[in-house]
């Protein structure tokens, strides 16, 4: 996508509205995430930060399921101008604590909870929100400026801006202006033009729904190893970069909440470059697709590893950045070949166990990682995962399960004979690029 293309949606008011809104969400939900994490590691240290980020992380994965169930059986306007503005209380209420006094790690992660939970049905109701905001044809651009947002809120600016508030402002102004920017978005998305309630997915039918899903996924040997392998990878990666990232900029780096925004904002910038170009090197073939995207996960392991073994600054964030840049491309081309592979009827059941599966390690990863640190050291506990990781990619590009058949308009693949037609008939394809 070139020139006015890729920028086509922004011409509708109904989709400036939603990018705006989400952009201002994202933004709030990266400044958040760095305050909250710097706080939390400077009260409590790597079992602090363990603590905190895992309270915030399991009530969203948990009731992730349960924002989907609300984004299908209400407006999505609504939905996504709730979780907006009840971010926003959780956020405004930790400002109050830290503007009376230290506030202790179990407060930040009570409230961090509270604010996970909140945040659950934000992104399976942005997903659902975007068909309903551009023609058909421009479909394709807007997925890919939700990207461009998100890059920009949770892994760019938004962390970049959290590290300079604490650092330049202090803990309760920072968490006043966060409370603030979550406000605004919830403000703006209530203000979305949606569908009739009566138009969606009736609640019957999702138990159903889901079903038919997991049968999909446990038929189609490609798919379940690539959801199998991606649980494990982020058992080994996502906590230590979470948890240990931020305890090398503070001990190793001497660095200050300031550092660790930019830090954080390094691997954002990664992503964003490599989104950029991502359309023109995505293999039509799909197995050698699949190929490149163990690749580029070797790499973004790699890359992890390295940075425990560094005791410079610059070329961390250059590290941090080619993994972000790895991983990104890695998590398109992933994208790319389930919209391929999967059935159109099947894409949002298979997205929705895509992220829960995905992810459903790294409850795990975050609480053993800042833990295991205490004993071990930052430094090698990264370094060893960051091998692991890229020796158990390395494997699964040699083992796993080629895609059957060129791509998905060729046939159904296998197991949708077992799924329900008359469920069938109510799904609807969504995306997993939020």
């Amino acid at each position: 996508m070139k020139g006015p293309t890729a920028l086509a949606p922004l011409t509708g008011s109904g989709f400036r509205r939603l990018w705006g809104g989400q952009l201002c969400a994202l933004l709030a939900d990266g400044a958040f995430t760095t305050a909250l994490i710097w706080l939390a590691l400077q009260q409590g240290g790597a079992v602090g930060v363990s603590t905190v980020v895992t309270a915030r992380l399991v009530p969203r994965l948990v009731l992730v399921v349960l924002g989907g169930v609300l984004a299908d059986r209400f407006r999505h306007s609504v939905v996504l101008g709730a979780t907006g503005l009840a971010q926003g209380v959780a956020v405004a209420v930790l400002a109050v604590l830290t503007a009376l006094g230290d506030a202790p790690v179990w407060q930040l992660a009570v409230l961090g909870a509270v604010a996970g939970a909140a945040g659950a049905p934000f992104f399976p109701a942005l997903n659902a929100a975007v068909p309903e905001s551009v023609p058909a044809a421009q479909l394709p651009a807007a997925n890919a400026l939700i990207v461009v947002g998100r890059l920009l809120g949770l892994q760019f600016v938004g962390p970049a801006a959290g590290g300079l508030l604490v650092g330049l402002a202090g803990a309760w102004p920072a968490f006043s202006a966060i409370a603030v920017v979550y406000a605004l978005s919830g403000l703006v998305l209530f203000r979305l033009p949606s569908a009739p309630v009566g138009d969606r997915v009736a609640a019957r039918e999702l138990g159903g729904a889901l079903t038919a899903g997991l049968r999909y996924v446990r038929a189609t040997p490609w798919l379940l190893s690539l959801l199998l392998c991606f649980a494990a990878v982020n058992l080994l990666i996502a906590g230590p970069a979470v948890t240990l990232v931020p305890t090398l900029v503070e001990s190793e780096f001497q660095g200050s909440a300031t550092t660790l925004g930019l830090m954080l904002a390094a691997y954002g910038l990664g992503g964003g470059v490599a989104a950029l170009g991502i359309a023109r090197v995505v293999p039509d073939d799909n197995d050698q697709a699949l190929r490149r995207l163990y690749g580029a996960f070797v790499c973004a392991g790699l890359s992890l590893g390295a940075l425990g073994l560094i005791d410079l600054l610059p070329l961390a964030m250059i590290l941090y950045a080619l993994a972000g840049a790895a991983g990104e491309y890695g998590n398109v081309v992933w994208i790319t070949v389930m919209q391929r592979r999967v059935p159109g009827r099947l894409i949002g059941r298979i997205s929705s166990l895509d992220w829960f599966l995905s992810l459903s390690l790294v409850p795990l990863s975050t609480a053993l990682s800042g833990t295991v640190a205490e004993n071990l050291g930052a430094g090698t506990v990264l370094v060893w995962c960051g091998g692991l990781c890229a020796g158990l990619l390395a494997l699964a590009l040699l083992v796993a399960p080629r895609t059957p058949g060129p791509s998905r308009d060729a046939g159904d693949g296998p197991g949708v004979q077992d799924v329900n037609p008359d469920v069938n008939a109510g799904a609807s394809a969504t995306d997993r690029s939020g």
